[in-house]
Order: C-alpha cells, then sequence, then structure tokens
C-alpha cells in the first residue's frame, strides 16, 4: 500500500489524499482505494504539519515494507519444510500415483492449433460421441513420453492425471481415430505448416530428423512362439 494524491473539486485545483492497495488482475495492475484521507490542506491544519504528506508517505511505506519481509519469511519457512520433506525417504507403499507428462505436451499440442482444427473436423464430419482431439493427442503424447501399442496406450489411460484421453473413449474408437487420421493427413500437416511458417518463418530448417515408427498392434503369440508355431506350418 502507498499514499497518494490526486485532483479534485472544480476545476481540479484541490488536492486530496488517499490510501491504495496496488494488485494483478491477470496481465494488468489494479489499484483499489483503502482509506480517503481528505484535502491536503485540511490534513495540514488539523494535524498542525505541513509536512504532513510526507510523513503518511514514510509510515505506509514502513509498513508494506514489514509485510513483504513477513511474506518473504513465511515462505521460507515453508520451503525449509519442503526441503527438509524432500530428504525424508516417503513412504509410496500402497498409494497410487499419476502421471502429469502430458501436461507441458499439451500446450505444445494447443500452440500448434491443431485441437481447434481436429474439433473442428469433427464438428462438420463425424458424430462420434468420443473428442477426436483427446485420443490422438493422447496417443501422440504416449509415443512421446513410452511408446506402446494402441490397446497397452488405453489400458494404462488412467494412470495419467487428469483423463488426457477424454470422456466416452474406447479402444475400437483410438482404431477409428487411427483411420480418422489417415484420412485427414494432409489438412492436419498443412494446419501445422501454416502455424510454423507464422511463428518461425518459412526458413526455419534446412534438414529435419523425425520419429517415422509407426503404431504396433498386440498379438497374443510371442516372437518366439511365432517361430515355432510358423515352423510347425511350414513342415
Amino acid at each position: 500500500m502507498h499514499v497518494e494524491t490526486y485532483s479534485g473539486g472544480k476545476d481540479k485545483k484541490i488536492t486530496y489524499v488517499r490510501l491504495v492497495r496496488s494488485f494483478r488482475e491477470g496481465k494488468k495492475v489494479r489499484k483499489e482505494i483503502v482509506q480517503v484521507f481528505g484535502r491536503l490542506d485540511e490534513l495540514q491544519k488539523s494535524t498542525n504539519d505541513p509536512d504532513i504528506l510526507e510523513h503518511l508517505k514514510a509510515k505506509y511505506a514502513e509498513q508494506s515494507s514489514a509485510r513483504k519481509a513477513q511474506k518473504q519469511s513465511e515462505l521460507a519457512t515453508k520451503l525449509q519444510g519442503v526441503l527438509c520433506a524432500a530428504d525424508t525417504p516417503a513412504n509410496t507403499e500402497g498409494c497410487f500415483t499419476l502421471s502429469y507428462a502430458w501436461w507441458p505436451l499439451r500446450k505444445i499440442w494447443n500452440s500448434l492449433t491443431l485441437q481447434t482444427w481436429i474439433n473442428y473436423l469433427q464438428k462438420t464430419g463425424c458424430k462420434a460421441r468420443y473428442s477426436l482431439n483427446s485420443i490422438l493427442s493422447y496417443m501422440v503424447f504416449c509415443k512421446i513420453i513410452d511408446p506402446a501399442s494402441v490397446i497397452s496406450q488405453f489400458d494404462r489411460r488412467d494412470s495419467f492425471i487428469g483423463n488426457p484421453i477424454g470422456e466416452h473413449a474406447t479402444l475400437n474408437g483410438c482404431y477409428q481415430t487411427l483411420q480418422w487420421l489417415n484420412d485427414h493427413q494432409d489438412e492436419l500437416f498443412k494446419t501445422v505448416n501454416r502455424k510454423l511458417d507464422q511463428d518461425v518463418g518459412k526458413d526455419r530448417a534446412s534438414l529435419v530428423f523425425y520419429d517415422v515408427t509407426n503404431t504396433y498392434f498386440e498379438s497374443s503369440l510371442t516372437d518366439d512362439r511365432w517361430t515355432i508355431t510358423k515352423g510347425f506350418m511350414t513342415l
């Protein structure tokens, strides 16, 4: 909080004094009036102090500094408690842990406007109950976090915090989403390239390496069992 003056009265010739508090609302800094002391000249007369304005400013500046110091002390105490807790091995036996690894990846996904475009395509040409964007982004995130088959990705959907695969998702819906992706891949590539052109320019790279690993499907037979079975079939 701090003390400030403002003009008022007829022709804005009268100086008033007030106490205000600044606070942040989103990206903007706003002010809240805490107390109005009145006219400066009347304050000087009633207190018999011609320097009352400077004294008020010093008083509340000191109080603000004291509050900041107290908050910093409380924060340091909490941080010390967290550090002490981190040094103590936690007993996680019987606890169910959830992964949040997909959260930073979602920010990249949305920054490429994929969510907006996929939702638009679904709205205009697909009547599925599940969210194509949620399933598709979830499978992409799993490819980055820990690659696995479609059925494996679906089975571990509950191990992530925030339900990234979305509501009404089914295993069959995951396979259908891959088919949908195949039908609309050109549109999605154009969307991503357009966004990258806007953000980093068309001369963003001269050589790009990327993973072309395809989604694999699980079989009831292991590689060893398949070799044996194939041998019997040959005989």
